[in-house]
């Protein structure tokens, strides 16, 4: 009999007031661990200390910044032991922190995000800054658990929620991607990756900029995260969420690092980029899914390039992973036309 073992998280609770209890949530799966370390920013940690306190660890680290530096700071500052649980509680960046650590000291970890702003909870990948100062993506292990406390979440900045709802709906583009080179190059697709990702996209297409910060809405973004990852996990790789969209955002982070701004702005202002660009499509259900949510309003105030910016973009784009094939291999960069595109 051949099959395939797929690391699923023991753990997945999302609702309200969760944090506080995640020593009888261990305690409901029947885990015990001697130590537990919470990994969470300065900020975060002051604002939620009484929260936090009530985990019960034996000590909390602040992460300052999402970098391999942070990474290597903190294993040589602390000894740790494998019997340890690591909570990564914040962002993004705190999260791939913890991921890394993680995976270098062979410790179990819950991934607690303060925001759903990426599909980062849950992802085999942890995107930090390499030594060279540029972001590079690690394969690292799931987490044992996610934990997602909406009452915090709904605290968040507006902004980081569309980004979360930005990197999800991109899973469409990443698809058609996968599709593409399906076609062209025989590159094999899983069906169940992509029923999830497909499902995880699809789940908030029809909510509006009054949704934003409902339980419902909250609680079916992080569900539709947490698919997201497990669709990756599954794969074996980022193909069900990641084509020429992240593509596009990780060459703006490698040219313009001053103007980036949050990884789920930046793709899925890379997928209206493709959409319309590439596909012809001034108008689609994506795109009026984004002006209806808040996210077009939010896009042209924080990016902004020249079309010989974008130029240089889409150029970079199609030359940073010459192994995935996507729509900018399919297409001459240098028969496209920037004249028609507007967000």
């Amino acid at each position: 009999m051949f099959y395939k073992h797929i690391p699923i998280p023991v753990i997945l609770e999302i609702g309200n007031q969760l944090v506080e209890k995640i020593p009888q949530i261990l305690k409901d799966k029947s885990f015990y661990f001697p130590k537990i370390v919470v990994f969470t920013s300065s900020f975060l940690g002051n604002r939620y200390a009484d929260v936090l306190e009530k985990i019960g660890a034996s000590k909390t680290i602040h992460v300052h910044e999402a970098s391999i530096l942070e990474v290597e700071r903190i294993i040589l500052e602390n000894d740790f032991s494998a019997d340890e649980l690591f909570i990564g509680f914040g962002g993004g960046s705190v999260i791939d922190v913890v991921k890394l650590i993680s995976h270098k000291t062979n410790n179990a970890y819950l991934s607690v995000p303060s925001t759903l702003s990426n599909d980062g909870l849950y992802s085999p990948i942890s995107r930090l800054i390499n030594k060279s100062g540029k972001k590079e993506s690690y394969g690292v292990t799931p987490p044992l658990g996610i934990i997602a406390d909406i009452n915090i979440i709904k605290k968040s900045p507006k902004v980081n929620i569309l980004s979360g709802v930005g990197d999800l709906v991109s899973n469409l583009n990443a698809l058609k991607d996968w599709e593409l080179s399906n076609q062209v190059t025989n590159e094999k697709i899983d069906n169940f990756a992509v029923s999830l990702s497909l499902l995880s996209a699809n789940s908030i297409l029809e909510y509006a900029e009054e949704d934003l910060k409902s339980d419902e809405f909250l609680i079916t973004l992080a569900n539709g995260l947490v698919i997201s990852g497990l669709a990756m996990v599954i794969s074996g790789n980022s193909r069900p969420a990641s084509g020429a969209e992240h593509l596009i955002s990780h060459a703006i982070d490698e040219l313009y690092p001053e103007d980036s701004t949050l990884h789920g702005l930046q793709v899925a202002f890379g997928q209206i980029l493709i959409e319309q660009v590439f596909l012809g499509s001034s108008t689609s259900k994506v795109q009026e899914f984004y002006k209806n949510i808040g996210l077009t309003e939010i896009l042209q105030a924080n990016i902004n390039f020249s079309d010989e910016q974008l130029e240089n973009i889409l150029l970079l784009s199609s030359q940073i992973r010459k192994n995935r094939y996507t729509v900018l291999d399919n297409i001459s960069i240098s028969n496209i036309s920037l004249k028609s595109f507007k967000l």
